[in-house]
């Protein structure tokens, strides 16, 4: 099992303002089937929480018994799953195509993530109000980084080995402590994990995180990065059918059922005066990127290889946008509130939920029978961890 990736709290705030309506109490008539893939997705959720939990038991015991007692919250926390209301957890617009509600009172919330607003207590209403497991890991890391360089870097040396902490603390962090030299691609070593000489494979987990996952499985094994084919990470357990979707394939069948109404929400906002907006590859309109322009306009946007990336097709940021908080957020509600018209005006909203739905729905029925399997080995798993740790 996979630990569940942490988004980092601007992301996941605009995730929290984009809301969700799919197959849930505004659909009272389901399609048929669709109940019963719920109700096993969210039986499966509560069973990786269970098992999360033991896995995390089991390391933070394994850091504590090496002297470490100051934790870092964003690579121990689990984030318990909320219960599921219907198959899609996310749509492709919900980053720009707001709830009215929300988007007349906070815009798209960038405004309140701004180093202004870090100063004045505003973003820790904003997270508080989305995302308060993520306001109370802010401050819990706030502490754990008051410890000396050398002690942070033994924590996440003792958490995965040292080639994760490397790879977790930069290289010319930890280089002021360790006697090593700078991480290289292993042509052959990719090749034998992956069969691809020249892919990217994160660094495989080591310290206590290894001895967890030899204790309650076997080893861990790498898999390719969701929608990429030369990206791997490393994962260990029950392997969830999840992970084996074409996510680009899935992307391509709805981008062909929205085009259409893709266009007619571009065409809106420019009939409004808002010209030059243009959906990006995950199709989205990259309202965030924008915004970053307007608040940071002298950001650079670098890859991981630190070449520059091509920036999305967004209007030219304007040049008088106000600076103080108040003035930021009118701006940013009258945005909002305009993608949010032309998403209801176009059909651009009602198209493109309908489409995701289905596309979703095709997915989770044709894997039916793998998520009761992988229910079977996830309960198996449970019982193994608990009779590990006792109960």
């Amino acid at each position: 099992m996979t630990p569940r990736p942490l988004i980092a709290p601007a992301l996941a705030a605009a995730l929290a303002l984009g809301g969700c309506t799919l197959f849930g109490d505004d659909d009272p008539e389901e399609p048929t089937g669709a109940a019963a893939l719920l109700a096993s997705l969210n039986e499966n959720r509560r069973l990786e929480d269970e098992l999360g939990d033991i896995e995390r038991r089991i390391v933070l015991d394994c850091m504590e018994e090496q002297g470490h007692t100051l934790h870092d919250p964003y690579e121990l926390q689990i984030w318990d799953t909320a219960e599921q209301q219907s198959l899609v957890e996310r749509y492709p617009f919900s980053g720009f195509l707001l709830d009215r509600e929300i988007a007349l009172e906070w815009g798209f919330g960038r405004w309140a993530s701004t180093d202004q607003a870090m100063t004045t207590g505003v973003y820790q209403e904003y997270m508080e109000r989305f995302w308060p497991e993520f306001a109370d890991a802010d401050a819990a890391y706030a502490e754990f980084n008051e410890l000396e360089p050398e002690a942070l870097l033994d924590w996440y040396i003792a958490f995965m080995g040292q080639d994760w902490a490397v790879h977790r603390t930069g290289y010319e962090f930890a280089v002021e402590f360790l006697d090593i030299e700078e991480p290289q691609v292993d042509p052959d070593a990719n090749l034998e994990l992956t069969g691809n000489p020249d892919a990217s494979v994160a660094p495989a987990p080591g310290g206590c995180v290894l001895e967890m996952i030899e204790t309650l499985y076997d080893q861990p094994r790498p898999v390719p990065v969701t929608g990429q084919s030369d990206a791997y990470v490393w994962t260990w357990g029950p392997e969830n059918p999840e992970d084996s979707a074409d996510q680009a394939a899935l992307l391509a069948e709805y981008r062909s059922a929205v085009a259409e109404a893709e266009d007619a929400m571009v065409d809106c906002l420019a009939e409004d005066g808002r010209e030059g907006w243009v959906f990006d590859d995950t199709g989205a309109l990259p309202v965030g990127r924008h915004l970053s322009a307007v608040y940071y306009p002298e950001m650079e946007w670098v890859g991981v290889d630190g070449e520059e990336l091509d920036a999305p097709a967004f209007p030219a940021p304007p040049t008088d946008v106000p600076t103080d908080l108040e003035g930021r957020k009118a701006f940013e509600v009258e945005l909002a509130l305009a993608f949010v018209d032309c998403g209801e005006t176009s059909g651009y909203r009602e198209v493109a939920t309908a489409a995701y739905d289905r596309v979703q729905l095709d997915f989770y029925t044709s894997i039916e029978t793998e998520l009761f399997t992988y229910q079977d080995d996830l309960r198996e798993a449970l019982a193994q961890a608990q009779d590990v740790v006792g109960g």
